[in-house]
């Protein structure tokens, strides 16, 4: 599993979910460490969720999805295939 987090694209899955997550917390005015609270993490490993630095777990995105008020589907909302696509090519043209 760490291989995947490693990728580009699974990196700009993690971005995208936690710009989707951060928005959202702000939105229901929670603080960072109110939501790290009620989904069982500090607020520094949520900071870095939100950053995309590390990718949440599909049962926080569970509990995420319930504590927001929003389905889990909403954090990948305007994730697209093509871009990931782009993604993964820009990364390969950057080793030539």
């Amino acid at each position: 599993m760490s291989y995947i987090r490693q990728t580009p694209v699974a990196q700009a899955i993690d971005v995208h979910v936690g710009i989707r997550v951060r928005e959202r917390r702000e939105d229901q005015r929670l603080t960072q460490r109110e939501l790290a609270g009620r989904i069982g993490v500090t607020r520094e490993n949520l900071s870095q969720h939100e950053r995309g630095l590390t990718g949440f777990s599909a049962a926080q995105i569970f509990w995420l999805s319930h504590i927001l008020d929003v389905p889990a589907s909403y954090f990948y909302t305007g994730l697209q295939p093509m871009t990931l696509t782009k993604v993964t090519l820009r990364t390969e043209l950057e080793k030539v």
